[in-house]
Formats: structure tokens, sequence, C-alpha cells
């Protein structure tokens, strides 16, 4: 177990020699005793200096041996931890401000499960994830030169065979699989491999820290700031000002490890960041595969001033939290199908007052009595605008769920789902393609994200009752807004932003034996962006229609152009060449032909809640563009291209105007060698 572990530690430690003044009373013009002042600077010097700078890394890494274990050898898994830790002191000058520490640490879970292999345990299974068309006639082999037996097949028993070959082949067909077997045993197996990337980035700063580095950045003790801060392991900080048990910062405050300093003004600074990336690959059948991917990620930053602010108080009871701020972003792949199709401005509007009306009923089922200034259809605290309100609104509305049991939870905690690719590119390999179609690719895959951009941490939250000494929740009647009536959230979220895509919805890549080319692809595209400050919502919509089609055409022959249209270019009976390099003249050139032809259209409408107008458009417009091109190589130092681009854009506002664009010509590309 232990030979595939590997441990690394590096530490660099920077310290200055002091020197002591060279005058007992600079007043006065008193010099020191040069023997006292060398014999101090020797000490200095013995004593390895003040360190000024401290830091060390290590890093550990386990591929965790499974290969070794037959049971569990199509299992990977690799694990690392990499610890970060600093020690900074603070100015001569300025030492009762304190020293900064700083710890790091960064964990990661490697994970793959292969499950063909360990389908392939089995042989018979093996014998079912074998490719098909492998086999080769094994049957006695005609002599050369001798005519072959064209009556003779192999299928056939041969009538000298003995008994016990006829048996063994026999048992051989016995053991053959049948393919309707063969086809429900490989849909069985069809998960073939399972992957998961999983990280955590974490560090920890912290100003005004008193004691000295002396072993390995801790005091002589080992007792500050302590073995799993110098070992990248995070200190618990509570986000709550009257939560102290346990949390590292009033432990350090009461061991005295915290400066009584009012002009220490850094905060303690803590990030975290946690990262989640999986695919599940499925294969039903060969050469048809589908990658599920899953993905997650979450960075916050939280900040707090650990301090006194009492000038002229120097006792360690003066220190507390002021000022808790917390911000990150958070971005999850997720899934918002069943209204991606909804684009006509019918429904575009139905969407929209659907999630609307989800307000009321989503207010009911967090809240009880009546909204001052909503009305009876919202609860108390719980108006028509309030966050909590409109987060779990908008996301039923445009996932089409029910708002009612629609999930509160904390999103940030939320599992992501599944988006994914197809491919297939089993068609040219039927029987009635195979001498039409070198390859023929089919393509589908899907992509969503739900991304915040920024979130931070609402400075009027409260959810502390003082009077009971007890955590009430959100409903705390101190956490209500005078003006708005509604309870304010405990993070300020600006926007929710959905991004999806079907890119493409249909793909299809064709290439034929007489080397002609087809491509189609149509790609449906929506982006969300539900603004919380403004209470606007920008819904953009997007079709793409694509097709490509290209054709090399070989030996074509342009009898306008230099060297075809003489005589000698004509075709004359070809000359054996020394070495039997003899043939047809080549009589001309390669011609490619190319076309693109694209549909697009592209569209933004704008909501505006509570307004009675419907949704307009913003911005958008409907495109064309046409594209054939013609290109030759005259010879090899020379080619040509002709072309035309058409593009068409015809826009959705008023306020902009049709764009027709044509560019054509020839290009002459000239080689000098």
């Amino acid at each position: 177990l232990s030979r595939s572990i590997k441990i690394n530690f590096n530490a660099a430690n920077a310290a200055v020699i002091d020197e002591p003044d060279e005058y007992i009373s600079r007043p006065d013009l008193e010099l020191i005793d040069p023997k006292d002042r060398k014999d101090a600077i020797w000490d200095n010097i013995r004593e390895g200096g003040r360190t000024k700078d401290y830091n060390h890394q290590m890093r550990a890494t386990f591929a965790v041996p499974l290969k070794s274990i037959p049971l569990v050898d199509w299992v990977k898994l690799d694990l690392g931890y990499d610890a970060t830790y600093s020690w900074k002191a603070a100015a001569i000058n300025t030492d009762s401000l304190g020293n900064v520490i700083q710890n790091g640490q960064k964990s990661t879970v490697s994970t793959e499960f292969d499950f063909t292999k360990l389908y392939n345990k089995s042989k018979y299974l093996a014998k079912v994830n074998k490719p098909g068309g492998a086999t080769t006639n094994k049957g006695p082999r005609t002599p050369p030169g001798q005519p072959s037996n064209p009556s003779a097949d192999p299928k056939k028993d041969d009538p000298n065979k003995s008994d016990a070959d006829k048996a063994k082949d026999d048992k051989k067909k016995s053991q053959e699989i049948s393919p309707p077997l063969k086809v429900a045993l490989r849909l069985l197996m069809a998960v073939r491999k399972f992957r998961v990337n999983y990280g955590e980035t974490n560090g920890t700063t912290i100003p005004g820290f008193t004691p000295q580095s002396e072993i390995l950045g801790m005091e002589s003790g080992f007792g500050a700031p302590g073995w799993s801060f110098i070992s990248g392991i995070q200190p618990k900080i509570n986000k709550k000002a009257y939560q102290d048990e346990g949390d590292y910062l009033a432990d350090a405050r009461d061991n005295g490890w915290i400066t009584t300093n009012a002009f220490q003004n850094a905060p303690v600074l803590q990030f975290k960041t946690k990262s989640l990336d999986s695919r599940l690959s499925i294969e039903p059948f060969t050469d048809f595969k589908i990658d599920f991917d899953f993905t997650r990620n979450l960075t916050t930053n939280y900040s707090v001033f650990f301090k006194t602010y009492n000038k002229t108080g120097n006792t360690i009871e003066d220190i507390g939290r002021r000022s808790p701020r917390e911000i990150g972003n958070f971005t999850i792949s997720y899934l918002a199908i069943p209204t991606l199709f909804m684009g006509d401005s019918l429904r575009v509007n139905q969407l929209f007052d659907k999630f609307e009306t989800n307000r009321a009923i989503i207010s009911k089922e967090r809240g009880i009595g009546e909204h001052e200034i909503d009305g009876t259809e919202y609860a108390e605290g719980f108006g028509r605008k309030q966050q909590d309100i409109l987060v779990p609104a908008f996301l039923s509305a445009y996932t089409d769920k029910d708002p009612v049991n629609f999930e509160f939870t904390d999103m940030f905690n939320w599992i992501p789902k599944p988006n994914w690719t197809l491919n297939y590119s089993g068609l040219s390999k039927l029987a009635m393609f195979k001498n039409v179609f070198t390859n023929v690719r089919l393509t589908h895959g899907y992509k969503s994200t739900l991304s915040i951009n920024t979130f931070e941490t609402d400075l009027s939250y409260d959810d502390y009752d003082e009077f009971n000494n007890e955590e009430v929740g959100q409903r705390n009647p101190m956490n209500l807004d005078s003006i708005s009536k509604n309870y304010y959230s405990q993070f300020l979220l600006p926007s929710i932003i959905i991004e999806e895509s079907f890119a493409p919805l249909i793909g299809l890549d064709v290439k034929m034996k007489n080397d002609m080319n087809f491509s189609f692809s149509y790609t449906k595209r929506r982006g969300l962006s539900m603004g919380f400050i403004s209470y606007e919502l920008a819904e953009t919509r997007s079709t793409t229609v694509d097709f490509g089609f290209d054709w090399k055409l070989k030996d074509v022959r342009i009898g306008f152009l230099p060297g075809f249209n003489s005589q000698a270019n004509k075709k004359k009976p070809s000359t054996p060449k020394p070495g039997g390099g003899g043939g047809t003249p080549k009589l001309g050139n390669d011609l490619s032909i190319l076309f693109d032809l694209s549909f697009s259209d592209n569209i933004t409408f704008n909501h505006l809640l509570d307004q009675e107008a419907g949704a307009r458009p913003t911005r958008g417009s409907k495109d064309i563009t046409i594209s054939p091109a013609i290109s030759y190589d005259v010879n090899k130092n020379v080619s040509l291209r002709f072309f035309v681009d058409y593009r068409r854009q015809q826009p959705y506002v008023s306020n902009s105007y049709l764009v027709v664009n044509v560019e054509g010509g020839v290009t002459v590309r000239i080689k000098l060698e």
C-alpha cells in the first residue's frame, strides 16, 4: 500500500540579523561599548536571527492500488492533498499590530469505474463485448499455384472428419450466442464508464497574530497556531457573532494570540471552492455512444473584522466580530427543456404570466398571515417582490414544475442535473449503405447551466432573537423591512442566468465514396437573465439551421486556362517509364466545390414584473447567409478561388434597418519557390 503514497515537504525561513543601536543616548552622543554591540550581533547570528517570513508546502498523493485486487481492479482511485502555511512578521516599528498567518488546503478525489473490464471478467459476457465482424475463415487454404475449388463450402461438414472433431464442432456451435440474446445482453451492459472528479480548495488568513515563529512556523511550545492550522486544515470560523463555541477565533482570543491594538484594521479572510465534474458513458450497442455530464462549482469568500475598537483598552474581552460579509458565485448543470420550445410570442407571454402567478402560491407555502402592502394573496413578510419568493417562482415557471411542491432547500446544495451528448456512426457499416457512404455520423447534444455570477450577504439580515437568546430563522420580527414589509434574505442575488442549448438538436455529417460530403445541423438556444434589482427578465431565443456541401473533383481540365488549350496536352498513348511508372497522363487538377447555407432567427424579449404590457422585443434579427465557392489548383504554385458571399439581416425592432451585404470575387494565390 505504501509504494503508491508520495509525500513532498518544502520549507523556507527568511530571517534578519538585527544590529543594536550604536548609541546608548543619542541626545548625549553616548556610544555603546563596541564589545557589547559585537557580542549582541553574534548572539543574534547564533540564534538564527529574527524570522521575517516563514512558509512551507506539503503535497501528498495516493494512487490506491486497487489494480492489485482482482475483485476491484476495474476501479481507479487517486487521492491528493496539498497544504500551505505562511507566517509573516509585522514591521519592527509596528509590531504591536501583530503578524499575519495564512494557510491553504486543496483536496482532490478522482475515481473511474471501467465497467467494460468488469463485464469481461466473465468469458461469456466477453464474447458479447467482442466487436463483430472480426471472425476469420480458419479452414484449409488452397496451396499457391493450385486452382481453388469453388464448390468447397467451409460451412459444410467434411466427410473425412473424425467423430471427435465433429463433436468439437457441435460443442462449439452450441456455445455460440444467438443474435437476439447478444443484443439483449449488450443492452444490459450499456453502462461502460463512470468518472467522478471532486475537489475542494480552501484558505484562511488571520491578521493581528501575536505569537512568533520558531519551529515549523509555530511558537516554541507548539501551541500557536496549532498543528492542524500549519497542516492546512481549515479552522472553524462561525458566521454568527454570538456563536463562540468551537470557534477558532474565539479560542485564539482567549489564548491571547490576537492583538489588542485598535489600529489593526485588516479583516480575517476565509475562502472555499468546491467543484464537481462527472461523466457517465453509455453505449447500448457498437458505434452508439451517450455521455452524461454533471458539473457544479461553488466559490465563497468570507471576511470579518476580529479586533477591538476600544483605543484605550488593552484587554482581550474587547475583541469581537464586526461587519461579517460573504460573497461568492455559483454554477451548476441544469435542465429546463420543458419550456425551451415555447418560442412564439403568445407562449412567451404565457410563461411570464405563470411566473407572476406562482409568486402568490409560493408565498402562501412559505409564510402565514397577510402581507401589509400586497394584501391577502401574499403571506406576511413574503410579498410579490420578496427575493425568496421570486427565485422559486421564476425557476418553477421556466422548468414547468408545480410551484406547490417546488424545493425550497438551499440552492447551493442542489444536485447537478444531467447534460448529454450523443454520437452514432454505424450507419455506414450497414449492408445497404456500405457501398455508398464512407462515413455517416449522427450527433445530438444538450447543455444547460444555471449561474449566479455573484451573491453576497445581506447585512440587514437578522435571524437571532436577542430577547430570548435563540435563533428563530428568517421570520424574525427584527428581520422585517419597515418600508417594503418583506423579510430580508440571507443573501442578495442580483440575477440568475440560465443558458441552455441543443447544439445540435439534430446533426448529420455524410461522407460519400465519390468524395462528396454533406453536413446539416439544427441548433436551438435560449438564455434567461432574471434581475432581482430591476425586476426585469431578458429572454433570448435563437434557432439556427446550417447546411454544408463540398465536392472534390479530380483531374478536372479547364480549357480556357493556360496549358490546357494546346495540342500538346491532348491525350496521347502513354509511354512506359523506366521501372514500370508508365500510365495515362494526368489531364487536369483537383477542383473543389463548396456551398454553405445558414438560416438564423435570434430575438430578445424584455419582461417587466407587474406591467400590463406584454413582452417587447429589444433586439434580434432573421439572418440568411449563402456562400458558394469554387477552388481550383492550376498547378502546384498557382491556385484560384471564385466566391460569392450573400448576407441578409432583417431586424425585429423598428429602430434598426434591413441590411443586405453581397461580396464576390476571384482570389489568385501564387506560391514562389
